[in-house]
């Protein structure tokens, strides 16, 4: 398998090999690769989309962004991996792709191969022996115990990429509630080598008797000395998915994952990313020790978790013969290929042929899938890496990721307001604002006004476009004020906006008062590129109605699941604190000089009308803002935009 670091140079004499990649030299790259960024390596410009669309699948990337064109990014290195396997000569000595926390590893393997390029002789290791305690853990299909399963520990192979594994120690079995018990001493062979544990058939609380001879989890460990300090360890669909989707260059069968010598580095940097992509202590994504700035797509990896659940949790079955376990065998079934007979081969199969009947395997998402949150729609690709966060601040919410927020008033009567910001390329920007239209917030109001958003380098910004529903009519029937409401997105910032402007027009413009804006950033790949919103966002007020809490539904249910909801809700008067509902996040909450004014997130995990919710714990304000006095005028206002989860 072509596996090649473009900071170390081919022989020329296969430069132009057919099933070699020239990165330095720009040609256009062969097949399907994936190029990851290497922070704190000596860096190069290299545009990863090439000049040759569709050789690289989307999904892939280097630097802090998707781009084409130049790259001056700070010290860093581009790996190179195919996505399928090739022959190539055996003069060619490669260095295997590796994670971005394992440089001090990679540095070490550069210092044998010194400063003139890629070495001729594979690398040696010195034999030695490590002895290891009793593994304690538990198998699990979805959420229920499989008993019976046969629990046997291996160490990697050596013979070369995808040799057999060797066993170490005897096998055991798993007890009614799943557990086992791994007895020491064992002792692996060579130079402190990577092991696993797989756990085949059993019965996944089914009647008493049945064997699932499909069932093949994987518990990536790691280095064979550090088991003695291993937890409890769990094998299960996420896992096993983890362990596939990093060990797949390195594997050809459950029990041959192995390497040769020269790329022994590789094998143990796909170790320690299985265990980023996921927790063998916990049995869910993602893992421990992720990379500062990386993310783990743990939507997709649970995703492809609870489509191989429906065979993990029924009796099996074979590729043709219309069960979950044959329906899912037949889908991965490479073209020309044999047909998988368990998962772990099947999540193989998928892997490395990432973009292959994308819709038929998300079909197979059981109705209740037992790991969240998942995909509401079958993705691109199902393949599987840590992406850069491109966030200076990231907040987690659900499967979404902020990077940031900012918020901006103008209390005179002017038609712009303007706030320093700057966001990462690529990012999402969402945008919420609202306006009095009139002078000093007294009526009669213009409610013709519209507005539009700009920045720095565009004016207006093109690529904000308005939700649909927008813009929002929130006037008090009784006491006219901020009557009008808006939400824009943009899918991806250009790149060198430093701030934003919200710009009012139409008769009676120059009149607007308390112009507002809330903005928040959102990683790339959160929130759908296309499609991202939802067609039932709204904005409410609350009239004449005193309250100390306020609700702001959606005008209708949701159609897709994992959306994020987003909502900014302002109390009137501006004079009180105002506090997030239960299970939102506050993004901007009684900003200085502001109170009263909130902008909350949450991800949810269904489909239904979304309610933001806030409250405040006291009442008299100024004027006609009597917020929960029995004598109250309007209270508040606010508006919500549901937007769509990156599939």
């Amino acid at each position: 398998m072509l596996r090649w670091m473009e900071g170390l140079p081919l022989p020329a004499e296969h430069a132009r090999h057919p099933n070699e990649i020239n990165l330095d030299g720009r040609e256009e790259l062969t097949g399907e690769v994936s190029v990851n960024w290497i922070p704190n390596q000596a860096s190069r410009d290299y545009s990863c989309l090439g000049d040759a669309p569709g050789l690289i699948r989307p999904g892939i990337w280097c630097g802090n962004r998707y781009k084409k064109g130049s790259q001056s990014e700070a010290n860093g290195v581009y790996w190179a991996q195919p996505k399928s396997k090739r022959e190539i000569p055996a003069t060619v000595t490669m260095i295997s792709p590796k994670p971005s926390n394992l440089i001090p590893s990679l540095l070490a393997t550069f210092s044998m191969l010194g400063c003139g390029g890629v070495s001729p002789t594979p690398l040696t290791t010195t034999a030695s022996t490590h002895t290891g305690s009793s593994l304690v853990g538990k198998v699990k299909g979805g959420q229920q115990p499989v008993s019976g399963a046969t629990i046997q520990l291996y160490q990697v192979g050596t013979a070369g990429d995808g040799s057999s594994a060797a066993t170490l120690g005897s096998s055991t079995t798993t007890d009614p509630s799943g557990g086992f018990t791994i007895p020491g001493p064992y002792t692996c062979s060579g130079s402190n080598p990577q092991v696993y544990l797989l756990a085949t058939g059993g019965n996944p609380g089914l009647a008493s008797g049945t064997n699932n001879t499909a069932i093949d989890l994987i518990a990536a460990l790691g280095s064979c000395n550090s088991l003695n300090s291993t937890p409890f360890i769990y094998l299960d669909e996420v896992t096993t998915v983890a362990a596939v989707a990093a060990l797949s260059p390195y594997m050809t069968s459950p029990t041959s994952i192995g390497s040769g010598t020269s790329d022994a580095p590789g094998l143990t940097a796909a170790f320690t990313l299985a265990s980023q992509y996921a927790s063998t202590a916990t049995g869910a994504s993602p893992g421990a020790s992720i990379p500062a700035g990386d993310t783990v797509p743990s939507t997709l990896i649970n995703s492809l978790a609870d489509i191989v659940s429906a065979c993990v949790n029924s009796v099996g079955g074979t590729a043709g013969d219309g069960s979950a376990c044959g329906t899912l065998f037949t889908d991965s079934t490479p073209s020309g290929g044999a047909a998988p007979a368990n998962v772990a081969t099947a999540l193989l199969n998928i892997l490395n042929h990432p973009t292959s009947d994308l819709a038929s395997l998300f079909s197979l998402l059981p109705p209740s899938p037992p790991f969240q949150p998942v995909l509401n729609r079958a993705p691109s690709s199902w393949e599987i890496s840590l992406a850069y966060s491109n966030c200076s601040s990231p907040k987690t919410i659900g499967s979404f990721t902020n990077c940031g927020n900012f918020f901006a008033v103008s209390l005179t009567d002017v038609d712009t307001v303007s706030k320093a910001y700057s966001p990462s390329a690529g990012n999402g920007i969402l945008i919420h604002a609202s306006w009095c239209g009139a002078a000093d917030c007294v009526g009669p109001f213009v409610t013709t006004i519209t507005g539009t958003v700009s920045d720095n380098i565009n004016s207006p910004e093109t690529c904000f476009h308005a939700a649909p529903n927008a813009p929002y009519d929130m006037d008090n029937s009784s006491v006219p004020d901020y009557p009008i409401g808006y939400a824009w997105y943009c899918p991806s910032i250009p790149a060198g906006v430093t701030s934003f402007t919200i710009t009012t027009s139409g008769a009676g413009s120059a009149d607007t008062t308390f112009l507002t804006m809330s903005g928040s950033e959102w990683q790339a790949g959160s929130i759908a590129s296309t499609g991202y919103f939802e067609s039932v966002d709204q904005g409410i007020t609350s009239n004449n109605t005193p309250s100390l809490s306020a609700s702001v539904p959606t005008s209708g249910p949701t159609t897709n699941a994992n959306d994020l909801i987003v909502s900014t809700i302002v109390l009137c008067g501006g004079t009180k604190d105002i506090s997030a509902g239960s299970g939102y996040t506050a993004l901007i909450i009684n900003p200085s000089a502001n109170p009263g004014v909130l902008t909350e997130a949450m991800a949810v995990d269904s489909t239904g009308v979304q309610t933001a919710t806030a409250s405040w714990t006291t009442t008299n304000t100024s004027g006609n803002c009597q917020l929960g006095d029995s004598g109250g005028l309007d209270t508040w206002y606010g508006w919500i935009t549901p937007m769509v989860a990156n599939p």
